[in-house]
């Protein structure tokens, strides 16, 4: 079953901290991955309530240079 749009706005909105399926905030993250190719990286989550899977997906938003 393939997540809603309004389901994945929710989960964003929550910045990934609730199941975008059952709502429980009782999650797990992998380790982050990262492409050497294009730069995306992505961490997949579990849901330990109802054990749903998915993966979160991120991109660069900032940068920040060490003094």
């Amino acid at each position: 079953m393939m997540i809603s749009e309004e389901k994945k706005k929710e989960y964003l909105e929550a910045e990934g901290m609730m199941c975008p399926h059952c709502g429980s905030d009782d999650l797990s993250w992998d380790a982050m991955e990262v492409s050497g190719f294009d730069g995306s990286s992505w961490q997949d989550v579990e849901c330990n309530s109802c054990s749903k899977a998915w993966k979160d997906i991120y991109k660069l938003a900032d940068i920040y240079e060490d003094d």
